[in-house]
């Protein structure tokens, strides 16, 4: 107690120079765990973006004994992406188990492969929807909805696959 009524505490300069060097340890660590996450999310929303290449457009310059050659960015067209399994006007009967929707053509047809791996007739359907472009992906064909319901609760219980739910194909 300071004679005066008043409590007073204070630090030394080594625990204030901890308390610093602590504070810019953990911001540093926030700052790059939060690109490490927006990066993570943003990768399962957005899907791959345009590609790109740059490409020579013109004859070699030299500077100074390094030889530049003029570039132009140009976009590299997207291969066409096969259209899997889609049903045939005359052919919409039955049912089939959708177990995810995703943007990401990549995303969608990893899933579908260790779906496959694990002995379940899995398969990708692409979707348009206006300018989105979905990649659903289906699990088994049946002729009746009670079958695609069971086969449904397989994939919520054994697979851990929530979002599975019995559709008309």
């Amino acid at each position: 107690m300071v004679a005066g009524g008043g409590d007073r505490f204070r630090f030394s300069g080594l625990e204030m120079a901890v308390i610093a060097a602590s504070f810019v340890v953990t911001a540093v660590l926030v700052f790059i765990l939060g690109f490490y996450v927006g990066r993570d999310v943003a990768s399962r929303h957005l899907g791959p973006g345009p590609l790109t290449a740059r490409v020579p457009v013109g004859p070699a310059e030299e500077n100074g004994g390094l030889v530049r050659q003029p570039t132009q960015v140009v976009p590299v067209p997207e291969a066409p992406v096969p259209e899997p399994n889609l049903v045939k006007d005359g052919d919409n009967r039955g049912y089939t188990v959708q177990v995810r929707a995703t943007r990401s053509r990549k995303e969608a047809e990893s899933m579908a492969a260790e779906l496959i791996e694990r002995g379940v007739d899995a398969f990708v359907v692409v979707a348009e929807e206006g300018d989105a472009r979905w990649h659903r992906v289906r699990v088994g064909r049946f002729e009746e909805m009670a079958e695609a319901r069971a086969m449904a609760e397989r994939c919520r219980h054994d697979f851990g696959l929530e979002q599975a739910y019995a559709t008309p194909r």
